[in-house]
């Protein structure tokens, strides 16, 4: 565990640079992780092109592009649109309790969450970029008034509330601004109380 610790000068005022090196080493430190365990995969191999911001694409349009792709693909008002931002046979998805899939896999998730959920909507938080990395925390809402078939659990009935999604993402980006890996991490035990399981 990191702990950030505050140092106080003679006239009792906090040390700045001492919070902002704390407060960007805990934000970061699970992105720095999960980049460590990728990069030692036996599945992956990274390069210093990964390392870097992808060719011609700055981060704030890199985070516009990771931001318009969460959109779609709650949405699903565009799938041509929404295929642009992917890596269409390359993205893997890796999610909780060992669920893998790849683009098809993941689409189909998302059709599964507009059947059975009305009234959507996805924002994001904070927001941390290195290289071709980023991390977010994300909210996906929707009210649950049709059967939902991809639960954790299988197909549930719906209950008529209002779901919440808690997310925390790392996505990587290939050197065209595509999407080709993401993680995820949430609480089942949430939102399975949520979908009344």
């Amino acid at each position: 565990m990191i702990k950030a610790e505050l140092s106080t000068s003679k006239s009792g005022l906090c040390n700045r640079r001492h919070v902002m090196l704390g407060a960007t080493v805990v934000l970061c430190w699970p992105l720095l992780n999960a980049r460590q365990s990728f990069a030692n995969s036996k599945e992956t191999k990274m390069d210093n092109a990964a390392a870097t911001i992808p060719t011609g694409l700055s981060r704030d349009q890199l985070v516009a592009r990771l931001k318009r792709a969460g959109e779609l693909e709650v949405s699903g008002e565009d799938q041509a649109e929404t295929d642009t931002y992917f890596d269409t046979t390359g993205f893997r998805f890796h999610g909780p309790d060992g669920f893998e899939a790849d683009y098809a896999g993941l689409t189909s998730y998302f059709t599964a969450i507009r059947a059975a959920f009305d009234d959507r909507s996805i924002r994001r938080g904070i927001i941390l970029a290195e290289g071709n990395y980023i991390a977010c925390q994300t909210w996906i809402e929707g009210t649950f008034v049709r059967e939902f078939t991809q639960s954790p659990v299988g197909t549930l009935p719906p209950n008529g509330k209002r779901v919440v999604w808690d997310l925390s993402n790392i996505f990587r980006f290939d050197d065209h601004g595509r999407l080709v890996e993401e993680w995820v991490r949430t609480d089942y035990r949430s939102f399975l109380r949520q979908l009344g399981a």
